[in-house]
């Protein structure tokens, strides 16, 4: 499988957001992403998705370093992925007059072929919009 990583901005000049990445990212349609924490179930839903992990909008009130077990399924609708995040950045958002928050979180144990099926899936998308 050919690597989906990010160039590295060069020495002395800060990196974006997209430098930092260590995977490329596909933007996908409204996908549905249940969490557990503290025995609770919670809907978060994703804006983009790479091998890496995903950017969640959830009304929970998330903590960086937080982890909990997810399940979403791929736009493909046949792959479920199960595994365990943890957030590494959140932020509010207003929008519409209700706020929520939005999610960075990576997988910790995600299993190699759902990594893969990711990957392809975030190639697609690429090719797609024409950004291989």
């Amino acid at each position: 499988m050919k690597e989906n990583k990010v160039s590295k901005a060069p020495a002395g000049i800060k990196p974006s957001m997209a430098d930092r990445r260590q995977y490329h990212r596909a933007p996908v349609m409204i996908m549905e992403v249940q969490g557990k924490q503290s025995d609770r179930v919670f809907l978060a839903y994703a804006n983009d998705i790479s091998e890496g992990g995903l950017s969640l909008t959830t009304e929970n009130r998330l903590r960086v370093g937080d982890r909990f077990p997810i399940e979403l399924v791929l736009p493909d609708q046949k792959t479920v992925v199960n595994c365990t995040a943890e957030v590494v950045w959140n932020k509010e958002i207003m929008k519409g007059g209700m706020i929520s928050q939005g999610v960075g979180v990576r997988f910790l144990d995600l299993e190699a072929g759902k990594k893969k099926a990711i990957h392809k899936m975030v190639a697609t998308e690429e090719t797609k919009r024409g950004k291989k």
